[in-house]
């Protein structure tokens, strides 16, 4: 049974993964800060694409073959291709699935077919960013939630 489709859950996931952290800031300090809000929105966003990139470097094989497949379905109607994708039900076991989740790249490989080349530089560059970066934006995020001293969760650390 699907939960919601794909794109409903990008909408409630960017909502939410903003609207939380930003709540939480102003329940704690009493004021919106627009530098907080903004960094809200760009980490969990960010989060999510680099559980994407790192779906791009564990499922290339099958995201060359779906590209495939769907350059066939779509011929030259690239954008259908997106709105089916962001139409199609999202059930609860493909939420937490990263093989699900490489149809972005295949569906994005319609637009630079880069994205399902193992050998792209492109290719490299995101699935590094993936491993790289997803730890620094879940720990820079949850420092925005930070207690008012810095000594209880400091946004850096000095080695």
């Amino acid at each position: 049974m699907a939960l919601l489709n794909v794109g409903a859950f990008l909408i409630l996931y960017v909502l939410i993964g903003t609207a939380l952290p930003i709540y939480l800031h102003v329940e704690q300090h009493g004021r919106l800060n627009i530098v907080q809000a903004i960094l809200s929105f760009f980490l969990s966003l960010n989060i999510l694409i680099c559980l994407w990139e790192i779906s791009l470097g564990l499922n290339i094989t099958l995201i060359k073959k779906d590209f495939e497949s769907l350059k066939k379905k779509y011929k030259h109607d690239n954008w259908g291709a997106v709105v089916d994708l962001f139409l199609e039900p999202l059930t609860f076991s493909k939420l937490f699935s990263l093989r699900f989740w490489s149809k972005i790249w295949s569906t994005y490989s319609l637009y630079d077919p880069s994205y399902s080349n193992r050998e792209s530089f492109g290719f490299f560059v995101d699935v590094g960013n993936g491993w790289l970066v997803a730890d620094f934006c879940l720990f820079s995020l949850l420092s925005l939630l930070a207690l008012d001293t810095p000594q209880h969760f400091p946004l850096f650390i000095v080695v």
